[in-house]
């Protein structure tokens, strides 16, 4: 089975996103923050953290005849169909920037948050 990068990345980015706010919702019942922003001292805009996801995968650029190229994300399988093509695995690391999910209210939440030591 394979898993074409664009799927790959899609899921990736959805299932961190997803599983931040699940882990905000537990931690907040313990007075904690997850993905903690800031707040602006002039007029208290919130400022969402920007997080860079790096990416380390292997993938495999493949074609078959009279088929299109393309990249996959390289993966187990085990009964897999017999068919003619060739496969080069390769190495592709990257890095994403993206604005996880992060709580406007949470000054509200804990009161006066102190900057990481």
């Amino acid at each position: 089975m394979t898993l074409d990068l664009k799927d790959f990345i899609v899921s990736a980015i959805t299932q961190i996103s997803e599983g931040v706010l699940e882990a905000d919702d537990i931690i907040k019942q313990h007075g904690g923050l997850v993905n903690p922003g800031t707040h602006t001292k002039e007029d208290n805009e919130f400022i969402a953290p920007r997080t860079t996801l790096d990416f380390d995968i292997a993938v495999s650029a493949s074609s078959s005849k009279g088929a299109e190229g393309k990249i996959s994300v390289l993966s187990a399988s085990i009964g897999g169909e017999k068919t003619s093509a060739s496969e080069t695995a390769s190495r592709l690391t990257f890095s994403l920037d993206v604005v996880l999910p992060a709580d406007e209210n949470q000054k509200k939440r804990v009161g006066k948050i102190r900057k990481p030591v």
